[in-house]
């Protein structure tokens, strides 16, 4: 299943499982969520960002954005683009899903072309 969701602007509390389950949404892996811009991850290399990479890994389903007009493009520029599913995607490689990268990634932060 695809969800869609707007700007999140580092207010992730969205997706915490305890919420998801209260509104009857139990992800998998074969889920994917995509945020209409302003995601709010990417904003500085601190230990709020570490913290949330590493939490977005740990999630079975997939985290895709669309960039918006409050993001670091500096800091985005940094991730090199890959080809995925038919498309350009870059990422902070700690996002990732672990076990499978191929298959999909935890945050996915250019799924435009650049």
């Amino acid at each position: 299943m695809i969800y869609i969701t707007g700007d999140t602007h580092g207010d992730f509390t969205r997706f915490s499982a305890k919420r998801l389950r209260r509104t009857g949404m139990e992800l998998t892996k074969e889920d994917y969520i995509i945020i209409c811009g302003d995601f709010g991850l990417c904003w500085a290399k601190d230990k709020t960002f570490e913290y949330h990479c590493k939490n977005f890994a740990e999630k079975p389903y997939t985290i895709l954005w669309v960039q918006g007009n409050h993001e670091n493009y500096d800091m985005i520029g940094e991730y090199p683009l890959e080809e995925w599913h038919g498309g350009k995607a870059g990422g902070p490689r700690s996002c990732r899903q672990k076990e499978n990268y191929r298959r999909g990634c935890a945050i996915w932060n250019g799924i435009t072309m650049r």
